[in-house]
């Protein structure tokens, strides 16, 4: 399932219930961005199971790390035009101070509602990659 707008939901409704504690952005990030790798696979490999290594529970600290350094650059460089932009049309938006702490929590909580579902989902995904094979936390009844 790449790129599928199912993956935000599990995110969006922890978002709404931690948005003191979470910055969106990151959320959204973690969660598009571990599907860069389903991506490749399916139009340029084209051959082999569509989820790797980076769905893997050691993957996934691999894709934290760009992701969160995306992030973290795009909120510097961004919400200073953005908040110019607004002040032109007249709406005068309130600045909300991100820290490196919530820009970390979302980007690690999408990741694990990301992985979450695809584990449920997706036979094709070794969760304990390099140390196990299998995924023990697939759903029979949803075997995709």
């Amino acid at each position: 399932m790449p790129f599928t707008p199912l993956h935000f939901v599990p995110g969006l409704v922890m978002y709404l219930l931690l948005v003191s504690y979470v910055d969106f952005l990151a959320l959204t990030m973690a969660v598009v961005f571990i599907d860069i790798e389903p991506i490749v696979q399916l139009f340029v490999f084209r051959a082999g199971p569509l989820h790797g290594m980076l769905h893997s529970l050691v993957g996934a600290l691999f894709v934290a790390a760009p992701v969160l350094i995306l992030t973290c650059r795009l909120i510097e460089t961004k919400t200073h035009v953005l908040v110019q932009v607004f002040k032109v049309v007249g709406w005068n938006p309130e600045v909300r101070r991100v820290s490196l702490g919530t820009t970390t929590f979302g980007v690690y909580l999408g990741i694990a509602s990301h992985l979450l579902l695809d584990y449920w989902m997706h036979s094709d995904i070794q969760v304990f990659y390099p140390f196990a094979s299998g995924n023990p936390f697939q759903s029979h009844t949803l075997m995709v």
